[in-house]
């Protein structure tokens, strides 16, 4: 029997849930996806996932950093799923007290480190033989791994923001490429379909208030020309902008939430 007064005590007017950022921001490689992760001021601690082993450019930034390692000793060494679980055990644990965000470089990495994983573990039991075959279960396993991983991170009170390489795919029937999440096709639908905010950061060139053009400006895109993805879940008659020049977390974050109208 389902417990109907628990469910009573689960209802809760819309317009009182927590705005807690859920995004990924994707683009390609050195277009400044670690460095935006740092850049959080307002609010408490931010703590960032180094799967890739690429916080040199985070060097002297004011946040914590913990590193997904993997390989260094297969026979001893936790897997990278294993070790992910355990950063959402402690900060389930955590409740927010100490961190606000929570970031994780990158999940086109980590989709690698989880496959290799579930490889490695099958030979372990003799059901495998080579650590470079993936089998489509071997993709299947990794596919639920890492979006029960998403989910889970989901519910913790905190914003969660994922970064991830972009990659251009030609949808079937059409005869331009489409620019969107690095990740196997599966696996990215989860990850599309469980965040609020899709960005795409990219550089471009754009003038400033004056009207003098400035170069290498960063560009963090919210709203798609039909060419790339993007998304956001706002608040009822809340508005975002379609892109954020020289973007901050902080400015994403009050975007996200319609306090400003920030480009």
């Amino acid at each position: 029997m389902i417990d109907t007064a628990a469910i009573q005590k689960r209802i809760t007017p819309a317009n009182a849930r927590p705005m807690w950022l859920k995004a990924i921001i994707y683009g390609k490689s050195g277009v400044g996806k670690t460095v935006l992760l740092a850049t959080k001021k307002a609010g408490k601690r931010t703590l960032i996932v180094d799967v890739e082993d690429g916080t040199l450019s985070i060097a002297g930034a004011d946040v914590d950093v913990v590193r997904i390692t993997f390989g260094e000793d297969p026979d001893s060494q936790a897997d990278a799923f294993a070790q992910m679980q355990a950063i959402f055990t402690m900060l389930k644990a955590d409740a927010g007290k100490k961190y606000d965000l929570l970031a994780i470089d990158s999940l086109t990495q980590a989709q690698k480190f989880v496959l290799s994983g579930t490889i490695r573990e099958k030979i372990k039991q003799r059901e495998a033989k080579s650590l470079w075959k993936a089998s489509l279960e071997d993709q299947g396993i990794m596919t639920e791994k890492m979006r029960h991983m998403l989910w889970d991170l989901r519910s913790l009170p905190m914003h969660i923001v994922y970064t991830c390489l972009s990659q251009d795919v030609l949808p079937e029937g059409e005869v331009q490429t489409y620019e969107t999440l690095a990740l196997t096709p599966k696996f990215r639908d989860n990850v599309l379909a469980y965040s609020d905010v899709v960005a795409r950061l990219d550089i471009t060139k754009a003038r400033d208030k004056s009207g003098n053009v400035v170069e290498n400006v960063r560009r963090l895109s919210l709203q798609s020309d039909g060419s790339f993805a993007a998304k956001v879940r706002t608040p009822l008659g809340k508005t975002v902008p379609a892109y954020i020049l020289q973007p901050t977390l902080d400015k994403l974050i009050s975007a996200f939430r319609g306090e400003e109208e920030t480009k």
